[in-house]
């Protein structure tokens, strides 16, 4: 067969593809669009229901379909991105080539609508504007975890009106003084962050006054009968010798020592014993709200406490 009988065969395929073929995928292709287009079109109808039935904008990106059963209070989950190849941390293991990103869909089912939608800061702010317009949707597991957290924190500067009622609450976990005695010093109005639980330098807390003065800070949940004694102020001393702080302190639920007191106003050391510690509460807290009436907006999650539940070497994507 010459070269002209090959062209000509060629052709002859391509000419029969395309009249038998051709028609098919043609074919394909409009009822996709127009599946498309379907789609769009009950979602706009969706969307323009569900903004009028609650009164608030419904992003764009979220979807909407029918749900039962009927709810009159709405119900979410928020659900995060996660690698399709995480490591323990949720960080990318970049022992795989796998940098998929799994855009997991939050879930809001209210009435007879259930929305979703894979960005969970969107699909929370739209959460939030349905309730400013009067939707009753409630809290999410995140939000009752941070609604439990306040109540206690509430509860711990209520209980804060003695010695011995602050020793008392802290007697079975001992650990939660050093975040009691930061949330203090932040009503004073200072920034405060706790060290890690390990490796934490040879200190507690880390203290900035709104004058930009430093501190840090030894915190000891002791018994009344329990004194502090100087080697904790000469460990202090010794950390600040690397953290280079402006000032120290060592904050304890008992009292100091003789000889504690006496290297302390040597070195430069403030300290704040039990009855101190009480009075500052009393600063701080005074007119401390009962947990009964603890304000909605104190379970509300900040951009913040969202960020924290995303992989940190995908959180500068959002």
């Amino acid at each position: 067969m010459g070269l002209d009988e090959n062209t000509d065969a060629i052709s002859k395929t391509l000419a029969w593809l395309s009249s038998h073929w051709m028609p098919v995928v043609l074919g394909i292709a409009i009822i996709t669009a127009a599946g498309f287009l379907l789609y769009a079109i009950v979602q706009a109808i969706r969307h323009s229901r569900v903004r009028h039935q609650y009164g608030a904008k419904i992003p764009a990106m979220v979807r909407i379909s029918h749900s039962r059963p009927y709810r009159e209070i709405g119900s979410f989950i928020l659900d995060y991105p996660e690698w399709s190849s995480p490591k323990k941390d949720g960080t990318r293991d970049l022992r795989t080539n796998n940098m998929r990103v799994v855009k997991n869909r939050s879930v809001l089912e209210i009435g007879g609508w259930a929305l979703s939608g894979k960005d969970p800061f969107v699909f929370y702010d739209m959460v939030n504007g349905m309730r400013t317009a009067g939707a009753t949707i409630a809290y999410c597991p995140e939000e009752q975890s941070k609604r439990s957290r306040n109540l206690a924190r509430i509860r711990s500067h209520r209980q804060a009106t003695t010695v011995d009622g602050i020793i008392a609450q802290f007697s079975s976990r001992p650990t939660d003084f050093e975040p009691f005695c930061a949330d203090l010093f932040r009503h004073l109005g200072y920034q405060a962050t706790t060290t890690p639980p390990t490796r934490d330098g040879g200190f507690d807390i880390r203290l900035r006054r709104h004058d930009g003065v430093t501190f840090i800070a030894e915190c000891k949940c002791y018994d009344r009968t329990h004194h502090v004694g100087r080697p904790t102020i000469q460990k202090l001393r010794g950390a600040n010798t690397v953290e280079r702080a402006d000032g120290m302190m060592v904050i304890t639920t008992s009292s100091f020592s003789q000889e504690a007191t006496v290297f302390a106003q040597q070195v430069g050391v403030q300290l704040i014993d039990g009855h101190q510690l009480v009075a500052l509460c009393q600063q701080a807290w005074g007119d401390s709200q009962p947990p009964s009436i603890m304000p909605g907006s104190n379970c509300l999650l900040t951009r913040n406490d969202i960020m924290a539940r995303i992989p940190k070497d995908m959180r500068e994507r959002y």
